[in-house]
């Protein structure tokens, strides 16, 4: 079988190179599309078979906020509308990043989804920054299962768990700050949030 065209959904031919391991499932015909759903297959027929999915943004907020008051602020807020994660296996993947101001006060980080406090970072390093990636996918019509990998300066850290939630309402999504004093102890620098279909 001779290697399709890959092209993009305007029709602009993106060339053949790689493509040789994407033959596509048995009875596949004319060329491999990129749409923004992804890499599909396009059969004869018109039909497509999706190759991959690709993501998209619900959430991107890199306007640094940090700790202005003695208590714990709302720093990057996302409002996840109701019906998001619709399908088991349904998944977002988040990013978070913020850091500690040029002291040794202990000043708090936390990652909330749906209520729950998700990432809990109390440190004193000063200057240290923390970026991480947590991976929430739909288990079942009212649980999440989420997954971490965190790194605070040099050090690593990973967590697991579930949330249960109701998927019909809105869902909040939250980074927050909290420091011991009025100066900015703690800065959330940003929160993406993608939707894997």
């Amino acid at each position: 079988m001779a290697t399709k065209p890959i092209r993009s959904d305007a029709g602009v031919n993106c060339g053949t190179a790689g493509v040789a391991a994407w033959q596509g499932p048995a009875g596949t015909a004319g060329v491999y599309v990129k749409t923004g759903s992804g890499l599909v297959a396009r059969r004869s027929d018109n039909t497509d078979v999706v190759l991959s999915s690709a993501p998209s943004t619900l959430y991107s907020n890199a306007a640094p906020i940090g700790s202005v008051t003695t208590g714990e602020i709302d720093a990057q807020v996302y409002t996840m509308p109701a019906n998001t994660l619709t399908v088991d296996g349904q998944r977002l993947q988040i990013t978070i990043g913020s850091n500690h101001a040029a002291n040794t006060n202990t000043a708090t980080y936390r990652l909330y989804i749906a209520g729950t406090v998700v990432i809990n970072q109390a440190r004193a390093i000063s200057g240290e920054a923390e970026m991480g990636s947590i991976t929430v996918v739909r288990a079942s019509s009212s649980i999440l299962r989420w997954f971490s990998s965190v790194v605070n300066g040099s050090t690593p850290s990973n967590g697991a768990s579930s949330i249960v939630t109701d998927f019909t309402i809105a869902n909040i999504i939250k980074t927050t700050v909290e420091g011991p004093t009025l100066a900015a102890d703690m800065t959330s620098r940003f929160l993406r949030v993608e939707f894997w279909p």
